[in-house]
């Protein structure tokens, strides 16, 4: 499973150092395992990092990020919409509360695990970013599970109180929820697609306006659509550059021999 993981995104890493820290010797021999089994992709990360370094979509991170790092994870807040910061570096306060509550009251291996489990890779991550820009909230997903956890133990600890306490943490996320789901609401790619493909003729041609709808638009068009581009060197490496086939690049659409159906990011279509 570790190696499907680790395999599956680099983020995978700090979960096999949290077991290493929480087992020691006992899980050494298989960390070894891992990583020989790992070797042959290190030259990929290698290549990966050394490209990112030239243009990379994930900002710079700043004291205000760093304040509400725990609170962005819990709440899946990314910016958007703006003036939340505070309401989630007061999150990551008080989470950083419980968890020197529970380090207080419920010391145990199961708390060892959670507390290590959330704060080992974030203050990793935060020190990496300060270099390179890597803070993601979907990939520190993982450290939700942790964050779930040492609520439980508040919950658990605060016996008769646990239940305020529950209620309290289930009207947030709610709340949290409500407010926030129109604005990540995914745009129906598909929908534009369909309505699109209806209108379109013999000769025309279906083209996504940027490479961040690309490839959904060319699944759902049954792999028949375009990417407009000048040029494939300028399209960003980060977007999946080297799944996109030169043949799928329309440079300028005088050369079209029909319409053109220009799928924009938000879901749109513009015909030329």
């Amino acid at each position: 499973f570790s190696l499907m993981g680790i395999y599956t995104h680099l983020f995978f890493w700090f979960v096999v150092l949290v077991q290493l820290i929480i087992s020691g010797r006992n899980y050494l021999l298989r960390f070894a395992g891992l990583f020989v089994f790992y070797i042959p992709w290190v030259p990929v990360v290698l290549t990966s990092i050394l490209k990112g370094s030239k243009g990379f979509w994930v900002n710079k991170i700043d004291l205000q990020l760093v304040r509400s790092a725990i609170g962005n994870i819990f709440t899946s807040y990314e910016g958007t919409p703006g003036g939340l910061w505070y309401i989630t570096a007061v999150v990551s306060f008080l989470i950083i509360l419980a968890s020197i509550f529970v380090l207080k009251k419920k010391r145990g291996e199961f708390t060892k695990l959670s507390i290590i489990w959330l704060y080992v890779p974030l203050v990793i991550i935060i020190l990496i970013s300060l270099w390179k820009p890597l803070f993601v909230n979907r990939y520190l997903i993982f450290l939700v599970i942790p964050m779930i956890f040492i609520l439980a133990r508040v919950i658990e600890i605060a016996k008769k109180f646990g239940v305020v306490v529950f209620a309290i943490l289930l009207f947030f996320e709610i709340s949290v929820f409500l407010y926030l789901g129109p604005y990540y609401r995914k745009i129906d790619i598909r929908e534009s697609v369909r309505k699109a493909t209806m209108q379109m003729e013999k000769d025309d041609v279906l083209v996504s306006k940027t490479p961040l709808t690309f490839f959904e638009v060319n699944y759902y068009s049954g792999f028949k659509s375009y990417l407009y581009a000048v040029d494939k060197n300028l399209i960003p490496t980060y977007v999946g550059k080297a799944l996109i086939d030169e043949d799928k690049i329309l440079p300028n659409f005088q050369n079209a021999a029909g319409k053109v159906f220009l799928i924009n990011d938000d879901g749109s279509v513009t015909v030329w």
